[in-house]
């Protein structure tokens, strides 16, 4: 109204989303599965005799559970008439009585918009787990489940569901907030019958973002971001970068990259200034390969190094390179001696994040001599020239050689973020920061050109060469 920008949905549709009634009647009109239901505002009202007992009772205008424990769940109309009684002078406001689904609940978060080149995207899913409550709140996320008994570990994110009750989810989800109207991120929570239908309980437009890791308080939503591998700055970041987009601000990155944007040469060129100083350095013939896919080629390499360099259970299968060689913007590099395959590295655009390229895997021979250092530099050369923003991939602290790669990576200028639901430590570089401009203008070799010049600097690698991150 007053014309100033801000983050998520508008007046009405907050409004609707925090009247249950109103939100179901909406979506059942427009084909969502919802419980029955019947909307009391007496106590003496009489009860719609198709609504099946058991049956649970809300306040139609609340949140957080507000109102909600295991005593909602009534099984006969003397204990319902009873309950609708107390909530009405409780609340003050008419009271939703509903089917209870006896199932598994589910939720599930959004983050985007729809737009003429982009929809919502589906964070991981969470899962209540009941049993991890005590036996007398029963199978229902009351007010006190929430507050009193409390945990993350009551919680599983992502949930561990087959694919087609994934793809299900996610596509209800995003039709409950295309017709909410529902802007740049939003939460929806869902119940599974034992006959596996899907119903719609509600949606949070503004959902919580609590995260206290240290107090064990983190809202369902930041805990979404956390299982794909993301921190609480990166959801406020994408977060708000959804809202620039939908109003179409320009962003502050977009003003940086007028302030600095490097003009840089080939890959190529780089590669052979980075052979001629391992050449020299390790005394034999050195050579590199830039490649977009995956062939049998480099199977037959990644497969021999790993080999000689990983434990069974760490090795790729061919099916595995199979899959992962159809990831977007795939990007590999691989390192010969004397024509033998001693090191590579591939990533591709992380499916779980905007503007980020995922560095699967990292794996040497060579140790201590910067052969890895090399690689991750050329890949980070590949994400400048395409416009990444970040460089996410994950490493261990199990041992002294894991907490010796977490140095080695934070040497590159890797971040290490809280370990992640997905295995390993989460590192990530942010390109667009400072050092990462002297980086390119003062440290990185430059293109042969009558004499090259030796890029020792970049090579240099006190800590050693990384063994092996996998996704």
């Amino acid at each position: 109204m007053l014309g100033i920008p801000y983050v998520g949905s508008g007046v009405l549709t907050t409004a609707i989303c925090l009247d249950k009634p109103t939100t179901k009647m909406i979506l059942e009109f427009n084909g969502v599965k919802t419980s029955p239901f019947q909307v009391f505002t007496g106590p003496d009202e009489p009860l719609n005799p198709k609504l099946r007992f058991p049956l649970i009772l809300k306040p139609s205008h609340e949140g957080s559970s507000m109102g909600i424990n295991i005593d909602n769940v009534v099984y006969n109309e003397a204990a319902m008439r009873r309950k609708l009684r107390e909530m009405l002078e409780t609340y003050r406001q008419p009271i939703l009585i509903e089917e209870f689904i006896d199932g598994r609940e589910f939720s599930v978060g959004l983050i985007g918009n729809y737009g003429p080149s982009e929809e919502p995207r589906v964070l991981p899913i969470l899962e209540v787990d009941f049993t991890k409550f005590p036996k007398e709140l029963g199978n229902v996320l009351g007010q006190k489940a929430k507050t009193i008994y409390d945990s993350s570990k009551n919680y599983i994110c992502p949930a561990k569901i087959p694919e087609e009750l994934r793809m299900r989810l996610e596509e209800i989800s995003k039709k409950v907030f295309r017709i909410l109207n529902c802007k740049d991120f939003a939460r929806l929570d869902f119940r599974m019958d034992r006959e596996g239908e899907i119903y719609f309980l509600e949606i949070n437009p503004l959902p919580g973002i609590d995260y206290n890791v240290e107090a064990d308080e983190l809202s369902f939503y930041p805990m979404m971001f956390y299982a794909a591998g993301m921190d609480y700055d990166e959801m406020i970041r994408q977060i708000i970068e959804a809202a620039i987009r939908r109003y179409g601000i320009e962003p502050i990155a977009k003003a940086q990259e007028e302030i600095w944007s490097p003009t840089l040469p080939p890959l190529q060129d780089y590669a052979k200034a980075i052979e001629a100083h391992l050449a020299e350095s390790l005394g034999g013939t050195f050579h590199i390969t830039i490649n977009s896919s995956i062939d049998y080629e480099a199977v037959r390499c990644i497969q021999l190094i790993e080999s000689k360099a990983f434990r069974p259970e760490l090795q790729y299968s061919f099916e595995e390179l199979a899959s992962r060689a159809k990831r977007e913007d795939l990007f590999m590099v691989t390192a010969f001696l004397e024509g033998h395959p001693m090191a590579f590295t591939f990533g591709y655009r992380d499916p779980r994040e905007q503007d980020a390229f995922y560095i699967d895997t990292v794996a040497s021979l060579i140790e201590g001599r910067g052969v890895g250092t090399a690689l991750i530099t050329l890949t980070l050369l590949h994400c400048l020239q395409r416009g990444y923003k970040l460089v996410n991939l994950h490493t261990e602290e199990v041992d002294e050689k894991g907490r010796m790669l977490k140095r080695f990576y934070e040497g590159l200028g890797f971040e290490a973020l809280q370990n992640s639901p997905i295995e390993g430590l989460l590192m990530r570089m942010r390109l667009e920061e400072p050092w990462l401009k002297a980086l390119i203008e003062k440290t990185l070799p430059q293109p042969p050109r009558e004499h090259p010049k030796s890029p020792s600097t970049i090579l240099d690698n006190s800590y050693g060469n990384p063994h092996q991150i996998k996704s």
